[in-house]
Formats: structure tokens, C-alpha cells, sequence
């Protein structure tokens, strides 16, 4: 069927299309889901197993071990990292991304079974648990804060917060962070129980009668059976002081004669928050799958409403991340630049190619849009990161179809045909060549669509947008075009049969383009030096693969030296946070102390529970200030605060990293290991460019180590077992039991207090009860006890104990591929004994994984691109002509993001991957034109007549490309892309004008002849 025709012969169709086309688009933007991110399942689990009393090596040896083993057969494993800290350990098992999301329940069934497995090899005590919503987003999270209320005050209202706002819809799950552990804390004094010949194990045993639940079982009673209730466990605190205690006299006392008794918090507490100066709780929400977040926004901000109205006066409920509200901001920027670069696409073609033809093409680029976003509608393909990408590069190719047509069509108007066979004419004659081009615009982006791993899942929309629009913008171009063309289409009475390339602009090109073909040798010369020259340039272009986001946010990790109590790092970080909300453009500061914030954006990098360790999230009115911002925090704390180790961030357009440079040393002995990162940290600190230079086991801890003797403990009637738990309960206090009140659960604490010595915390005099009813001393049971020091965490990688040396670039101007340039042979010119390996982590590993993600199909899209272009010709020399252009391509790229300064990261890529498409689809409409004209003209004239008749067109269509990508420039998200069409697109235009017909001249011989 000709479609073309099919056009100009039922308007009430295409018509109809148009109407539906321009209602239904707006329809579907209003309902489109608006998200941040591509949905994307981070395919990450945590197996944590508590092992209490282990010191690292034993938890590496006896658990961590053991649980590695296990979970090495789990399926579709990419990799398993894990830590062995004191009597915890956390093995990381990561999934190859090439799983796809809807497998990823089942595989967690499988690791789950494993674990299970494993446990008969475990040891008794240790207790494994596998949590697979370690990747949870927790997109909207709010910090509940008040002057003058208690933290218990503060955990109920945040409780009640959490119940109401899990009643929302469109919210999966509920988190509060911060929170306190409630216990019911009973200070034994060990002067009374001494009085009173009282041992502490008598009251843990006592408690744990008091406090179980006992199945009575059932009496029968006239044939009914009743259940038997004991109700004699604790109902109150008070209940709890009056627990009955009999000495070994017999005599009966209260638990509250030998104890002060209160309700406390346990300590130390996992973690804490602040907002802006004040103790907080953070509440953080996660959406379920597939929601617009923009509606779970709006219904999240109605409930917070009202809820606002049931809280008490001082009582605040603050935003530190609301990603509703993000959305609507960069959907809203996007939007505006999209217009921008529309209106200015519109204007340049009102200008260059009249009222009537400007506004036929620029309809077909609104149609096109429009459309797209109904076929996205349908699709459930939600506006977000990528998609919106892809709506930026697919804009310098959505005309070039309507131009062509357009263009076709004027020059038939000049030569005298009638409107609609002018109109016909211009989309007749290159259909075919067009779709074909169109379809290898869209190929070019399939390695993308294809790519295994999290590059394929997350910019799957991005291929499925590009092969919307551009094949809509084909289709519009021969239907609603044609359809314009015949209604709308004139050209000046003075025109009129005149020779529509009589033109000096024409007289100009085919003057100079005469130059290029007669002086072959050197045209060809030149190209090949530019191109080196290019090539040379690109070499000073910055590279990251992940672009900083243009979220006014930084993140400051702030680590003082392991096995710093947790109240030290809270008492810096209250300082801090003081200084930083004075500083100029900071709207909010949001600290958490004990672990970082939970996820709230994919790409937030998590810290997992360390008292050392606490993060300052600062907010600042605009992105262009947080720089400054950054520095003077940065700054402060470097000049003030000497024994802390600051390492500050902004977030990235990628997988979390915890630092850019990454060099990992694995092996067999930790004192190896050391060595060799302290080698590779020395390289570090003395390159310039390098700064938070550490590695992850970080410092050494002291340990102090009782050496038990067993004739003295048998001697004095004490065991292991007790001694253990004497110094537990004289520190930070022994869990004994659980205190139900309700649905609320509290620990019960019991700790030892000695009032009968004042030794500053002398151990050596702790008392130590053994069977009988008065204590020794501790000792008394020693025989002396050592102070050592040991790595408070034991890292591995596949089964590897590894360390990493790490260390960041010195600022933001300088990428981790130049700073790794500067370190890599350094580094690797180590020496490394028998058994030991370096591997690159970090970005470097990232970068390298994505682009072998990226690189995977693209030979598949290359042959398909080819095979593409032999049917359109049925010639291998054209096929080469055409495939010859695309290095070329690289010339205008590498220049444009030099002379701009911007980064050839992903979004390059993709710019790049746009413009490739561009050059083929000019080149295959150029060549198609030299193959019909070759039929009955010389084969020069065939080549320049050609190259003339598209020099319009193909100009037409690289001006309106590169001055609708002015509004994104200077977009620290798109710049790089719009640098990368711009620059490559303008010297495309050469390629195609000047290039092309040279290599065809070359190809196949032809011969100037004056």
C-alpha cells in the first residue's frame, strides 16, 4: 500500500489521527507515571549471623566461612563479599544483573534454603538471618522532631506516624530510624546482695520463671474442656521490684531491697538523627512496585495534613527527602527546556524554510512527542531519568524525516508540479530510504535495550522511547506531512519554475565541494590528520562513566578512629551541625549517628552500623551553591576536628561507591595484606590529585584479654560461663529477659554495680559470683590477663580475605580515570608475594562492567545496521561508504566536549549512539538520491547534483538540532549529551556534504572531468 497516497486520499483518517494524536498526548502526560529513577531491583541480600562473644577471626573461621560455603552454589552469584567484625558477621551475596527482576523471589528462596542447610555446621549460639530487602528505596522519608518533648514522647507519636502512614496507598513498608531500644534496667548492688548472700544468677533465673509463658495445659469439667491461663508474669515495672528472692537462709526479700530499678534505654544505642540541631526520629517510606509516585506523593502530603492537626503543638514533621516532590522539580526543568529547544527548533525552521513549511514541520515534531507519550501510556513506561533522556537525543532526529519530505516537496513545487503531486513526490521518492535510515537510528541504540546486568535494566526505556518516537516521526512524515503538504504548502509566484539550486549559497558548495573531489589525495589527507589530531584531543577529555546528579545535596561521612564510643562522634557532630546551618545557601541539615541514612535514592551509598562512624546530610538552596558549600564544610572540619576522617560526596548518576579509586589486595595473611596497602596508601598520599586516602579495615583496636585459670576457677566455684557474664553485667549490662507492656516489647538489662571498691574501673577487683552465695574477686581467678590489639573487621571477597586501599580525586574537576592513571602503575609495580592478587575496584570496575554490559550486542547491531543498509542498496562498496562515516563522527565529539569542558560519561554515550544514527540516516538518504540520479546522468553529475539537492535538508537539519540543544548545555545531567550532538552533528554535516561524496568518487573511481 502507499501510504503517502493512502494520505492525501482519506483526510478524515489522518485527520482524526492528528486530533486524537494532539488530545490523547496531553491526556497522557497528565497520567503518566513520574518516577526519579528507572525502577530497578538491586540485586543484593545480607546474610547476618550473630555470634556474641567471637572475636573477628573466630567469627571469620566459624561462621563467616561455613555460610560462604554455603551460598557459593546459590544461582546466577556474581559475586560474595563479607565482614567478620566482633561477634557479628555480614556476607553480602550479589546476583548477577542479568537476572531479571521477576526471578529474584525465587533465588532468595534458594539462598534461604542454603543458609537453613548450613546450620548444623554453625556453632550452637550463632544465628543467621537473610535479609533480601537490603535495596529497599525508601523514597519519602521525614524526621518527627520537637523542643521540649522526651524521646519516649517522640517514639510513641512516631510509632502512631508509622501505623497511619502504612494505611496509605500506594506505601509498602515502614521504617523508623533512630530509635531507642526501651529496657527495664535492674542495677544489682553488690553490697546488699553480699548482706544478703544473694547470687545474680538466682535473680536471672528467678526473672526468666517469672517472665515465660508455660503451656498448663486443659481440665475437663461436665464433659467441656478448659483452658488453664497462668497470669502471674510481670504486668509493671512496679511488679518487677517486687519479685520475691529467697537467700540460702531462707529468707525472702524483694528484688527491689538489693536493686535500683528504672526504665532506661539500652545502651549503646545503633543509632541516632538530628534535624536541623534536634533529636529526631527519621520515618522512612517505600513504595510498592509499578506506583506513580507523583499520586503516593500527593495522597502521602493530605495524610501528613491532617496527621499535622493531631500532633501536639511543638511537634514538627520535616521533609529531608520527598521524592514526589523531586520528581515534579526535574520534571518540570525538563519540560521547560524541552519547550525551549522546541520553540527554538520552530523558529529556526519559520526562519530558513518560510511561515507554511516551518509550521508543517514543527506540528510533526509536537504531533510526534504527543503520540509518544501515548504509546508510553500504554507501554507503562513511566517519565523518569532515562526516558526523559532519550526524549533529549531522539529531538535532533525527530525532524530530520519531516525536513526530508518537506524539503522534497518544495523542490517539486519550484519545478512546476501541481501541490499534491509535489507533495507525493517528496515522500515517494524517499520513503523507503528514510525508514531504512530510521530503523538503523534505532538499532544503533539495541546494545543499550540488550545489555545484560543493571545497564540494560535501567535504560531499557530509554531504547524503548527512541524506537517509539523515531518510528512515529517516520510515520507522521509520510502521512500527516503529506497531508500539510497538499493543504498547506506554497512557495513564491517568483520561484515558479525556476531551477531550485540556481542559488549562491549552491553556487558557493559546489564550488568548494568541486575542490574536494578534484584534490582527493589531500581531502583524504586532511580527514585522516583531523581525525588523529581528534583522537589526540579526547585524550585530555575527562571520562567518568557516572556523572555527578544535580541534586542540591552532599553528603559528609565523618569517621573518627575505630572503636570510638558512639557519644563521641554525637558530641562532634552536634558541633558541627551548628556551624553548618549558619553557613550561607544551607536550608537543612539532617545527622544520623551510628550508620548513614537509609536508602532514600538508589543511588545513596549505605553505611552499615558503626559507632565510629556518623553522616551530615545538608541541603542547600541551589545546586550551582553546593560547592561552595562543600569546601567551607569540608574545610572546617579538616582545621577543627584533626583525629576525624571526613570524606564528603555528592550523589552519583550510578551504582553507590563508597570511594572512586579502589585497590583491592587479597590473600591469605592479614599481616601481608597490611603491608601491601600500606605500600599502596603511601603511593596515594603522595600524588597530588588523591585525598581520603584510608582502607577498609581501618584502625586496630585494643582488646584487654583475662587469662582464665581453671584450678583457680574450680577452686572458687566460678566458671567461664560466669566470669563472661560478671564483666557483662558490670559494663554495659547483661539482656536477660523481655517485658511485654501490650504489643510493646522491652529488653530486661541487668547489670552489677560495685559499691563496695572505688579502683577507676579496675577490673582485676570485679566481683565474681560463682554457685554459692558469696563473690570472689576476679583476680582470683586469672592468671594475669594481656592488652592486645586486633583488626576489628576481617573483610573477604570470594572466599579471599581482601583489604582495599582507597582514596578519591582531589575535586570534582578531576576524574577517577585520570587520578587512576596517575596511580595505576605505581600500584601495580608492587610486589606481590605467592598467592596474592590486586584487583581494580571502585569506579574503574563499574566502568569496566558497563561498558562490556554495553559492548555485548553491539556487534549484533552493527549487522543488523548492515544488513539493513545492503537490502536498501544491494551493494557492499556503499555499505562501506556509509559504515566509514561513524569514526569520523568521533572528530566533532571529541572536540565539542574539550572546547565545552563536559565528560565523556554515559550520557555521552548515548549522545554519541544519537549522532551515529544521524550520520547513517543522512549518508543512506544522499547515496539513495546519487543511485536514482545515476541512471540517466553522468556518474559526477549524479554525485554533485545529489550532494547539492541535499544540502538544504541536511543543514536545515543539524541547525535545528544544535540550537535546540542550547537549553541543555550548561545541564550538569545533559550537558555532556547536548555538547556531544552539537559539536558531532555539526561536523557530520561536513561528512555528509563533503565525505561521503569523496569516498563514493574513491569507491567507485569516478573521474573529474572539467
Amino acid at each position: 500500500m502507499n501510504i503517502a497516497n493512502y494520505s492525501v486520499n482519506n483526510r478524515v483518517v489522518i485527520w482524526v489521527a492528528v486530533f486524537f494524536s494532539l488530545v490523547g498526548g496531553v491526556f497522557s502526560y497528565t497520567k503518566l507515571a513520574k518516577l526519579e529513577d528507572a525502577e530497578f531491583t538491586l540485586k543484593t541480600a545480607l546474610v547476618i549471623t550473630s555470634y556474641k562473644g567471637a572475636s573477628p577471626h573466630e567469627v571469620e573461621l566459624e561462621v563467616t566461612d561455613v555460610i560462604e560455603r554455603a551460598v557459593q552454589a546459590t544461582k546466577g552469584l556474581d559475586f560474595i563479599e563479607s565482614e567478620s567484625k566482633e561477634g557479628l558477621s555480614i556476607v553480602t551475596v550479589e546476583i548477577k544483573g542479568s537476572k531479571k527482576t521477576a526471578d529474584m523471589p525465587q533465588i532468595w528462596d534458594d539462598l534461604r534454603r542454603k543458609v537453613n542447610d548450613c546450620r548444623p555446621y554453625l556453632p550452637r549460639t550463632a544465628y543467621p538471618m537473610v535479609l533480601d530487602d537490603f535495596g529497599d528505596v525508601y523514597g519519602v522519608f521525614l524526621s518527627l522532631s520537637g523542643e521540649d518533648y522526651s524521646y519516649a514522647e517522640l517514639q510513641d507519636y512516631s510509632a502512631m506516624l508509622k501505623r497511619e502512614l502504612l494505611m496509605v496507598k500506594g506505601v509498602a513498608k515502614v521504617k523508623l530510624f533512630g530509635t531507642k531500644t526501651e529496657s527495664i534496667e535492674i542495677n544489682l548492688l553488690s553490697s546488699r546482695m553480699a548482706s544478703f548472700g544473694i547470687n545474680p544468677g538466682q535473680v536471672i533465673g528467678i526473672l526468666n520463671d517469672l517472665n515465660s509463658r508455660w503451656d498448663n495445659g486443659q481440665i475437663e469439667v461436665d464433659g467441656q474442656r478448659i483452658k488453664i491461663r497462668d497470669r502471674s508474669s510481670f504486668k509493671t515495672v512496679e511488679e518487677v521490684g517486687d519479685l520475691v528472692i529467697q537467700d540460702y537462709s531462707n529468707q525472702q526479700i524483694k528484688l527491689k531491697d538489693i536493686a535500683d530499678i528504672k526504665e532506661a534505654y539500652q545502651q549503646p544505642v545503633r543509632n541516632l538523627m538530628r534535624f536541623n540541631g534536634k533529636e529526631s526520629i527519621g520515618v522512612g517510606l517505600s513504595m510498592s512496585w509499578g506506583v506513580n509516585v507523583m499520586d503516593v506523593g500527593e495522597d502521602i502530603d493530605k495524610r501528613l495534613a491532617e496527621l499535622n492537626t493531631q500532633l501536639p503543638i511543638g511537634l514538627s514533621i520535616d521533609k529531608v527527602y520527598f521524592q514526589s516532590d523531586e520528581v515534579a522539580e526535574s520534571n518540570s526543568l525538563f519540560m521547560t527546556n524541552l519547550a525551549e529547544s522546541v520553540a527554538i527548533v520552530v523558529v529556526i525552521l519559520l526562519l530558513f524554510m518560510g511561515l507554511r513549511s516551518g509550521l508543517l514541520i514543527g506540528s510533526g515534531l509536537i504531533l510526534t512527542i504527543l503520540a509518544t507519550f501515548i504509546v508510553m501510556l500504554a507501554g507503562d513506561i513511566a517519565l523518569q531519568r532515562t526516558s526523559l533522556a532519550a526524549i533529549v537525543v531522539a529531538m535532533g532526529m525527530l525532524v530530520d524525516n519531516a525536513i526530508v519530505v518537506t524539503d522534497g516537496a518544495l523542490v517539486a513545487l519550484q519545478r512546476g508540479h501541481s501541490r499534491r503531486k509535489s507533495a507525493l513526490m517528496g515522500a515517494e521518492t524517499t520513503i523507503w530510504p528514510l525508514f531504512g535510515a530510521t530503523l538503523i537510528a534505532i538499532l544503533a541504540f539495541l546494545p543499550i535495550y540488550m545489555a545484560p546486568g543493571s545497564v540494560g535494566e535501567i535504560c531499557r526505556s530509554m531504547f524503548q522511547v527512541l524506537a517509539i518516537s523515531l518510528g512515529l516521526s517516520w510515520l507522521f512524515a509520510v502521512t500527516q506531512n503529506v497531508l500539510f503538504s497538499d493543504s498547506f504548502l506554497k512557495v513564491n509566484k517568483s520561484a515558479m519554475n525556476k531551477e531550485p539550486f540556481s542559488g549562491k549559497g549552491y553556487k558557493i558548495f559546489e564550488k568548494l565541494l568541486m575542490k574536494v573531489l578534484r584534490h582527493r589525495l589531500i581531502s583524504l589527507t586532511v580527514i585522516i590528520l583531523v581525525l588523529i589530531g581528534s583522537l589526540m584531543v579526547f585524550g585530555k577529555v575527562k571520562k567518568p562513566f557516572f556523572v555527578e546528579l544535580t541534586k542540591p545535596l552532599v553528603t559528609v561521612n565523618y569517621w573518627l578512629p575505630e572503636g570510638t564510643d558512639i557519644k563521641e562522634v554525637e558530641a562532634d557532630l552536634k558541633e558541627i551541625e551548628q556551624f553548618v546551618m549558619k553557613v550561607d545557601h544551607v536550608t537543612s541539615v539532617t545527622t544520623a549517628i551510628g550508620e548513614s541514612l537509609p536508602r532514600y535514592i538508589l543511588m545513596a551509598e549505605v553505611v552499615k552500623n558503626n559507632s565510629s562512624y556518623g553522616q551530615l546530610l545538608v541541603r542547600t538552596d541551589e545546586f550551582d551553591n553546593l560547592a561552595e558549600v562543600r569546601t567551607t564544610i569540608d574545610t572546617y572540619i579538616k582545621e577543627n576536628y584533626p583525629r576525624a576522617n571526613v570524606h564528603s560526596k555528592l550523589l552519583l548518576g550510578g551504582p553507590p561507591l563508597e570511594f572512586k579509586i579502589e585497590a583491592r589486595f587479597m590473600g591469605p595473611d592479614p599481616a601481608v595484606l597490611h603491608a601491601l596497602a600500606d605500600q599502596a596508601k603511601d603511593i596515594m598520599r603522595h600524588e597530588e590529585l588523591a585525598i581520603n586516602v584510608r582502607d577498609d579495615w581501618r584502625q586496630k583496636v585494643m582488646t584487654w584479654e583475662p587469662v582464665y585459670n581453671q584450678q583457680k576457677g574450680r577452686r572458687a566455684n566460678v566458671s567461664r560461663q560466669q566470669m563472661s557474664m560478671a564483666l557483662q553485667t558490670a559494663n554495659d549490662g547483661a539482656v536477660v529477659g523481655r517485658f511485654y507492656d501490650g504489643d510493646q516489647a522491652q529488653s530486661i538489662l541487668l547489670k552489677v554495680v560495685d559499691d563496695t571498691h572505688d579502683q577507676n574501673n579496675q577490673l582485676q577487683y570485679l566481683p565474681v559470683w560463682g554457685g554459692g552465695a558469696s563473690a570472689t574477686i576476679l583476680d582470683q581467678v586469672l592468671d594475669g590477663s594481656n592488652m592486645a590489639w586486633e583488626d576489628p573487621v576481617i573483610r573477604r571477597f570470594n572466599r579471599r580475605r581482601s583489604i582495599t586501599a582507597q582514596c578519591d580525586p582531589i575535586s570534582s574537576d578531576i576524574t577517577s580515570d585520570q587520578l587512576l592513571a596517575k596511580l595505576k602503575y605505581k600500584v601495580e609495580a608492587i610486589s606481590l608475594p605467592e598467592g596474592y592478587y590486586l584487583m581494580w575496584d571502585g569506579e574503574h570496575r563499574k566502568q569496566v562492567e558497563g561498558n562490556e554490559n554495553v559492548g555485548a550486542f553491539l556487534p549484533l547491531a552493527i549487522i543488523l545496521m548492515m544488513i539493513v543498509i545492503v537490502i536498501l542498496f544491494n551493494s557492499f562498496r556503499q555499505t562501506m561508504i556509509i559504515f566509514l562515516m561513524l569514526p569520523l563522527s568521533f572528530i566533532g565529539v571529541a572536540n565539542g566536549l574539550f572546547v565545552f569542558d563536559k565528560a565523556f560519561g554515559f550520557m555521552a554515550i548515548v549522545g554519541f549512539l544519537g549522532l551515529l544514527g544521524m550520520v547513517i540516516k543522512n549518508a543512506v538518504v544522499l547515496i539513495d538520491q546519487i543511485n536514482v540520479l545515476i541512471k540517466d546522468r553522468s556518474p559526477l553529475e549524479a554525485v554533485v547534483e545529489s550532494a547539492i539537492s541535499r544540502m538544504r535538508p541536511v543543514m536545515m537539519a543539524a541547525l535545528t538540532t544544535i540550537l535546540g540543544m542550547i537549553p541543555l548545555i550548561n545541564d550538569a545531567m545533559y550537558g555532556s549529551m547536548a555538547a556531544t550532538i552539537m559539536f558531532g552533528l555539526l561536523f557530520a554535516t561536513i561528512l555528509t556534504l563533503f565525505v561521503v561524496p569523496l569516498f563514493f568518487c574513491l569507491f567507485y573511481k569516478i573521474k573529474i572531468v572539467d
